[in-house]
C-alpha cells in the first residue's frame, strides 16, 4: 500500500563560538508549538506529515549521534536543516553541500576536526529539496530569498554532507537540504559590537516563522506530487 502521511524531519542549531544566540533555536520552539493544522487547513488538505523536530548541538561529534539516531529510529522521508549565518541576508538556499571542513575552528565543545575532508575523496553532495519552487513561494511573500553553492565549511554544511553521503531515510529517495538564516532583530541585543558588524541583516519572528512554513509546505506537497506519480506508474505497470 502507498505511504500517505511522510515522515518530515525539521532541525536546527544551538550556540556555537562567536554566536552566542541563535535564531534557528527560536524557530524549533515556535514550529513545535505551532498548530499545523491551522497554518495548513487551506493549502494541503490531503496530507498531514508526521512532525519530528530535533534541536542540534553544534558540536562534530554530537551530530555524527544524531545522524545515527535519526536513521535508526525516524527514516524520515524529508529533512530540513536550519541554521545561522551571520552574513545571510535573507533564507540562503543552499545547494550544495561540500567535502570540506575547517580543521581550526573549534566547535561548541572545543573539538577540531583533524582533517579537512569529511569523506576521503567524496563528491560534492547537493540538495534534494525542491529550491526552484521554495525561491518561487518566498518571493511571493515579499520574503528575502536566494540560492548559495557555498554552505560554509563549519558544523553546517558537516551536517548536511553527511545526511547525503550517509543517507537517513529508508530508501533512496531522501529529500534533504540546508537552509540558512540570519539572526533576529531581537538578537542584536545579545551580540557584541564585533558580532553585530558581521550581521549584515536580521528577519523579524513573523518573517522567519513564516518562511520556514511555507518551506515546509512546499516540501510536503512536492512529497505528495511525488507519491501520485509513483501510483499512476505502479496502476499501470499491474494494468
Amino acid at each position: 500500500m502507498t505511504q500517505t502521511q511522510p515522515k518530515l524531519l525539521i532541525t536546527g542549531f544551538s550556540r556555537f563560538p562567536g554566536a552566542p544566540v541563535n535564531p534557528t533555536e527560536r524557530l524549533i520552539e515556535w514550529l513545535m508549538a505551532d498548530d499545523w493544522g491551522n497554518f495548513a487547513a487551506d493549502r494541503t488538505p490531503e496530507v498531514k506529515p508526521d512532525l519530528h523536530f530535533r534541536l542540534l548541538a553544534t558540536d562534530y561529534r554530537k551530530v555524527d549521534q544524531e545522524l545515527a539516531a535519526i536513521k535508526t529510529t525516524i527514516q524520515p522521508d524529508i529533512a530540513i536543516f536550519f541554521g545561522l549565518s551571520a552574513e545571510a541576508t535573507g533564507f540562503q538556499l543552499e545547494t550544495t553541500a561540500r567535502n570540506h571542513v575547517a580543521i581550526n575552528r573549534p566547535d561548541v565543545a572545543g573539538y577540531r576536526p583533524a582533517l579537512g575532508e569529511i569523506v576521503a575523496g567524496g563528491p560534492l553532495r547537493e540538495t534534494t529539496l525542491p529550491l526552484d519552487d521554495i525561491h518561487r513561494r518566498l518571493s511571493g511573500q515579499n520574503l528575502p530569498v536566494y540560492r548559495s553553492d557555498n554552505a560554509g565549511d563549519y558544523v553546517c554544511n558537516y551536517l548536511f554532507y553527511n545526511a547525503h553521503h550517509r543517507g537517513l531515510g529508508a530508501n533512496a529517495d531522501l529529500r534533504a537540504g540546508f537552509i540558512h538564516v540570519p539572526y533576529l532583530d531581537e538578537q542584536l541585543p545579545l551580540l557584541t559590537e564585533r558580532e553585530r558588524k558581521r550581521a549584515l541583516t536580521t528577519l523579524s519572528k513573523e518573517e522567519l516563522l513564516t518562511g520556514a512554513q511555507h518551506i515546509i509546505m512546499t516540501c510536503v506537497e512536492h512529497w505528495v506530487l511525488d507519491r501520485k506519480a509513483s501510483d499512476i506508474v505502479e496502476t499501470a505497470r499491474q494494468a
